[in-house]
């Protein structure tokens, strides 16, 4: 409902639900070990977590109009150190990085789906993978790597291309338009490319 704002704290487990309108924290939510990522999705009714120690994806709810709002409602078993995760636009799959598996855990989000919390497909990925985004048509994956990045299709999770820039890929972002992608290193600098 836009009332609030969500982020991690990894050292304590935790995620801190921010009140925007009074700008205060509210009681925080015990998730998995070592949070580093977080979601929403887009009816904005559950946040997803990657917690990097114990390999798991916690879920809670952020449903003003639920009882268990502010609260841990499932947990699903990943890969190795998940770093990242995103929804697909059209909201029925959540993309999970994996840097220490070198894999993808793509979780079921449909609602309506006898999968819906499962994890349905398990890509590999290239060495070093730790960040993700999704254009804005569904399509492609952009994956931030430790020597560049990697472009995957989202139908059959096949690689499109390999990309060496000689650095690492701390955040990948593509535009609102879809047409340029955005890399920040880890040195660092920030550098732009149209999109494949």
């Amino acid at each position: 409902d836009g009332a609030f704002a969500y982020g991690v704290s990894p050292y304590a487990n935790r995620v801190i639900p921010i009140n925007l309108m009074k700008l205060i924290a509210w009681p925080s939510i015990p998730v998995g070990e070592n949070p580093v990522a977080i979601t929403l999705n887009h009816e904005g009714t559950l946040g997803y977590v990657a917690n990097h120690v114990d390999g798991t994806v916690t879920i809670f709810d952020i449903d003003p109009a639920s009882p268990e709002r502010h609260h841990v409602v499932d947990a699903i078993v990943v890969g190795q150190a998940p770093t990242d995760l995103a929804i697909t636009p059209d909201g029925d799959r959540l993309v999970v990085v994996n840097y220490g598996s070198n894999d993808l855990s793509v979780i079921d989000t449909d609602a309506n789906s006898e999968a819906f919390h499962s994890v349905v497909s398990n890509p590999k990925t290239s060495t070093g993978t730790r960040t993700v985004s999704i254009t804005p048509d569904g399509g492609l994956l952009y994956l931030g790597t430790d020597a560049g990045y990697l472009v995957m299709s989202v139908s059959g999770y096949s690689v499109v291309s390999n990309v060496n820039t000689g650095s690492a890929t701390r955040t990948v972002a593509v535009t609102p338009d879809g047409a340029f992608l955005i890399l920040l290193t880890t040195e660092g600098a920030v550098r732009s490319t149209a999109s494949a």
